[in-house]
């Protein structure tokens, strides 16, 4: 008999075959879809939680390693995995993660975690990566933990990653940033160079420890090879010039790094670029995330923003908290295209029934 590469998810093998040929670009009978389930939690499979003071958002607390660990393992095995759905387990540990490696110090807080800025001007940076940073040292040992506990279990995802400018960012805080790249735009290009060059090495770091059995690697869905899901969010405060002079430079290289990507493009502020990322043929996948306060990523008000996407020869991503009804309608609306996008549903299906009725109804 022949046992499942991971026990929380024997569909791992059916889904990683469908999403090596959805990469490819083979004709698909539906889109790659992330689908869950509730499921009658099995104590065995739980870890207990320990009692940590300070912790606001589980999520993404640096409190304490195996609290993270029993917390991503008690929620993904509470869980049942369908179609490309998978059991991901996930280290990040707050939303400007890459910026505490070079110097940043993350505050915990109600329902976040941030950083404050700690340079006056770009022409104070240095930029320097110590392998001994103590946030790199639990960034490192948290995904120790989670692939040693879960090598027979579940994935690991790695740390979100981002682009070198949202690092400034947070280093100089958005509006110093805006200041030295008109008052040292060499200098801001320079520093964003020296930090892409580090971030490289950090990526391969992260991917050697966190690689899938059978090959490939994920963030959310798998792929085979090594995939990255890049992002650039002070892309929002940049025009259409400024993204293409300061920022798209960076993220081609680095994307052009691996060999599949996904573009996580994020909020109304960065529509203005939608031509410069079809432009950027290391871009497969683009994501949209039109953020809080507007209409979802589902919503009939980007169908014609997905045509001209789909036109262009990439694919898209989105992620939707509603139930398969709205879906439908997107499978009416782009029809043949409609197996080419990956379609994440955040929100698990009442019971297992539901979550496979999903499914075939979402098949051509």
């Amino acid at each position: 008999m022949n046992l499942p590469l991971y026990s929380y998810m024997p569909n791992y093998e059916a889904a990683t075959g469908f999403l090596t040929d959805w990469w490819n670009g083979r004709k698909m009978p539906r889109p790659a879809l992330f689908i869950t389930a509730v499921k009658e939690i099995d104590p065995f499979l739980m870890l207990p939680l320990p009692h940590i003071e300070g912790v606001f958002d589980p999520n993404k607390s640096l409190k304490s390693a195996q609290y993270r660990l029993a917390y991503e393992n008690n929620k993904i095995a509470g869980l049942e995995y369908f179609a490309e759905g998978m059991a991901i387990a996930n280290p990040t540990i707050g939303p400007s993660t890459y910026s505490y490696f070079f110097g940043g110090t993350p505050i915990e807080d109600r329902n976040t975690v941030w950083v404050d800025p700690w340079y006056k001007s770009i022409l104070d940076i240095e930029i320097a990566f110590d392998e001994n940073n103590q946030y790199w040292r639990y960034q490192i040992d948290l995904l120790n933990r989670m692939m040693e506990f879960g090598k027979d279990k579940f994935v690991v995802a790695p740390p979100t990653t981002t682009d070198g400018l949202d690092i400034l960012s947070s280093m100089l805080g958005p509006q110093q940033l805006l200041y030295d790249i008109m008052d040292h735009p060499d200098a801001v290009i320079e520093k964003n160079a020296a930090i892409g060059d580090f971030l490289l090495k950090m990526f391969d770091t992260v991917y050697k420890t966190i690689g899938c059995k059978g090959g490939g690697s994920i963030y959310l869905f798998w792929s085979e090879g090594k995939m990255l899901r890049h992002q650039c969010d002070f892309s929002a405060m940049l025009s259409p010039s400024l993204f293409r002079q300061f920022a798209l430079p960076q993220l081609r290289r680095t994307m052009g790094s691996v060999d599949h990507t996904i573009y996580h493009w994020d909020g109304p502020g960065a529509l203005c670029h939608l031509d410069a990322l079809l432009e950027t043929e290391e871009i497969d996948v683009i994501q949209w995330t039109p953020g809080a306060g507007i209409p979802p990523s589902h919503d009939r008000k980007w169908w014609k923003m997905y045509h001209k996407i789909l036109d262009s020869g990439k694919n898209i991503q989105i992620a939707t908290s509603s139930g398969v009804d709205e879906i439908l309608l997107m499978k009416k609306e782009f029809g043949r295209d409609f197996p080419r996008f990956m379609i994440i549903f955040g929100r698990a299906f009442p019971s297992a029934k539901e979550a496979a009725d999903a499914v075939e109804l979402l098949t051509l």
